[in-house]
């Protein structure tokens, strides 16, 4: 598959971006669990790392690799000596309500609104790294491969409680322009919903 992002556009860092591998599962899991809001203290505030990330099985990392740009996309980052250093897991939204229907039932957002637009919904994003802008580069990535795809919108959620993801929300909202639609609970968290037209 080829990489997310032209070559001819990509800085240096960003030429290492790419849909991730077999090979890249051990890599991912290592990031996921130095940002997993469930090892975080809910005094800290984490508005200087900007990665909060709920946990993905390593099933769900199998079979987001295997259909790759398909129902789902798993994009990572490398830094210079081949390690994956940040990721980022989005899903069509439509299949993604299809196999998870109590998402949508846990937010006010209607289903007509979602079902007549091609929507690619950025689950998960996380970095173990303090790299300028990785984030950004991810999701612009995504954007690529929506646009690519003929996708209509982006949609994203960030954590805002009990630890309020401000650096996220912000960059959503002043760089990206995103949106704000919706709000919900999962268990402890809440998460906010922001969408933009691609």
């Amino acid at each position: 598959m080829e990489n997310p992002i032209s070559n001819k556009e990509q800085p240096d860092f960003e030429s290492k971006i790419e849909f991730a591998k077999e090979s890249d599962i051990e890599g991912i899991i290592s990031v996921q669990e130095s940002v997993l809001l469930s090892n975080k203290d809910l005094d800290q505030d984490p508005g200087k790392s900007g990665f909060l990330a709920t946990k993905i099985n390593r099933d769900i990392i199998e079979k987001a690799i295997v259909e790759n740009g398909k129902e789902s996309v798993l994009i990572i980052a490398k830094d210079d000596k081949g390690s994956v250093v940040a990721y980022l897991l989005a899903y069509d939204i439509n299949k993604w309500i299809k196999s998870n229907p109590e998402w949508l039932s846990k937010t006010d957002i209607s289903s007509n609104f979602l079902s007549d637009k091609k929507i690619i919904y950025g689950k998960h994003v996380a970095s173990n790294k303090t790299i300028a802008g990785i984030g950004r580069k991810l999701e612009k990535a995504l954007m690529s491969f929506a646009k690519d795809n003929e996708y209509d919108m982006l949609l994203v959620e960030i954590c805002e409680g009990p630890q309020v993801n401000k650096k996220s929300i912000d960059i959503q909202i002043d760089e990206f322009n995103m949106k704000k639609i919706s709000q919900y609970k999962d268990g402890e968290y809440t998460f906010g919903v922001y969408i933009k037209n691609l």
